[in-house]
């Protein structure tokens, strides 16, 4: 009875590796045909994949709303894990629909790159279901091995091997540390579950506990890793170097995706089940935003390439993200919720902007490198220079963008914990920020060339997201209505 129980709740992530397992036996078999060259087979089986993202997001909202713990309390499903994965769905559908016209133009013949993804994307949906260290540590060490193989995935290029190489090298370095916290406290209180580990220490067997520098200690090291797998400072060293060196469309998937998969995690973990020990964790999660802020604007004024710029950029929203889980209240996740679906946003829209833009040298297409590149963009397409002009205000946070309410509301949350001299830092390095921002938009306007550039065409899909996420960000704030919604998927989201 229980397993027919379980087979049902977990039927939407069973129906992903059986197809993935499909595709895959299909790729191998006809990966030798003559008629399924490039592009045929990677196009086709990218196609399958919306097909299994489709059903996949069917079987997700017919999934029944409460919680329960499945495959004896190794996994909880809850509203948190069904709002995350509806998330990350959405977001996943709209990469892949990007992702099928970036191989076509690069050429990247290579029909794994979607099996990988959806891998990826089931060991996301073990991370943010597991409630054991046990399932937790194998779910993140999957998603850790495929994203090694995705940001090395272009055979051709010295670049993607590098970033593959150091992405290996530096979160295998992570995944030790991570170990070595699980180790530590498992050693120390025999316990694997986080509903056990939340009943030991609670806050009267706090003050006499005798393992508690042990126990801090682990909580320290298993944050190192957390705060290194969403690159934020001091621990970022990886980012600018992998978002160079992988394929765009694998960037644009490390921007989003496994962020908000951690980020689901840390609430987890410590906002639902180590709040006895938030003095603890809030400092840390308090010197990560600052350092964020500080690196991440700062780094980016000395960028000429755009992955790089993209890179420090996603750093400095992590120093955002974190002060709104430093504040440990349920106002304070929630604002932190609206900040990820209005960085969604910008993230697409930047990103779709940005894949969009090829230019034509002789006989060869090549995607923009550098941020020079984009000179005199303004006239040649002024279409898609508004899409820019938006997400950049948006991301320096410039009203009435959608990016800065989100700003607002995170300093305001700060403003409650009575921290003033932090939420002055945060305002002075917004406003710092907003310089590198504003002069991407003079580059789009305002720089000139002897020869006027030949960009190509943008693809019907590229035109229709980066449209779409653009008025979307617009309207958040022309429209104070539409934030209600938002707001309201966050509470029930962290309703248990």
């Amino acid at each position: 009875m229980f397993l027919i129980f379980d087979f049902y709740i977990l039927l939407p992530e069973l129906f992903i590796l059986s197809a993935s397992l499909f595709l895959l036996l299909f790729g191998v078999l006809v990966s030798n045909s003559f008629y399924f060259g490039f592009p045929i087979l990677s196009l086709t089986i990218g196609k399958f994949t919306l097909y299994v993202l489709l059903v996949v997001l069917i079987l997700t909202f017919g999934s029944p709303l409460f919680s329960v713990s499945l495959l004896n309390n190794l996994i909880i499903y809850d509203s948190l894990f069904l709002g995350i994965k509806c998330i990350l769905l959405l977001t996943f559908f709209i990469w892949t629909l990007l992702s099928l016209e970036y191989i076509k133009k690069e050429m990247i013949n290579v029909f794994e790159y979607w099996i990988l993804a959806l891998f990826s994307l089931l060991a996301m949906y073990s991370i943010i279901a597991s409630f054991d260290i046990l399932t937790l540590y194998l779910g993140i060490e999957l998603q850790s091995l495929i994203f090694y193989i995705m940001a090395s995935l272009k055979r051709t290029s010295e670049f993607s091997t590098e970033a593959g190489l150091k992405y290996f090298i530096l979160g295998a370095f992570s995944s030790a540390i991570l170990l070595f916290g699980f180790s530590l406290l498992y050693s120390m209180t025999g316990l694997t579950h986080f509903e056990d580990i939340n009943k030991l220490f609670l806050a009267e067997f706090l003050e006499k506990c005798f393992i508690l520098d042990g126990f801090f200690l682990s909580l320290l090291l298993i944050l190192v890793s957390f705060m290194f797998k969403i690159s934020a400072a001091p621990f970022h060293m990886w980012s600018p170097d992998v978002y160079e060196g992988a394929p765009s469309s694998i960037t644009f998937f490390f921007a989003l995706m496994p962020k908000i998969v951690i980020i689901s995690l840390i609430i987890k973990l410590f906002h639902y089940n180590l709040q006895d020990v938030f003095f603890f964790w809030q400092n840390i999660f308090i010197f990560c935003a600052i350092s964020s802020l500080f690196i991440g604007t700062l780094g980016a004024f000395v960028q000429i390439k755009w992955k790089r710029l993209l890179a420090f950029s996603s750093i400095n929203h992590i120093g955002f993200i974190l002060l709104g889980l430093s504040s440990g209240s349920l106002a304070g996740i929630e604002t932190m919720f609206y900040y990820i679906f209005i960085y969604i946003f910008m993230t697409i829209s930047l990103f779709t902007s940005f894949l969009s833009l090829r230019y034509k040298i002789y006989l060869k297409h090549n995607q923009i490198r550098y941020i020079k590149e984009i000179y005199m963009l303004g006239i040649t397409n002024p279409a898609l220079s508004i899409c820019f002009v938006i997400t950049l205000f948006s991301m320096g946070g410039i009203p009435p963008i959608a990016g800065f309410l989100a700003k607002v509301l995170i300093i305001l949350e700060v403003v409650k914990m009575k921290l003033w001299n932090i939420a002055f830092f945060t305002i002075l390095m917004s406003a710092i920020a907003c310089f590198y921002y504003l002069r991407l938009i003079k580059t789009l306007y305002f720089g000139q060339l002897k020869r006027w550039p030949f960009f190509l065409p943008l693809n019907k899909n590229l035109a229709l997201i980066s449209s779409f996420s653009s008025i979307s960000l617009l309207y958040f704030c022309i429209d104070p209505l539409t934030i209600q919604l938002p707001l309201k998927l966050c509470l029930l989201m962290l309703q248990i």
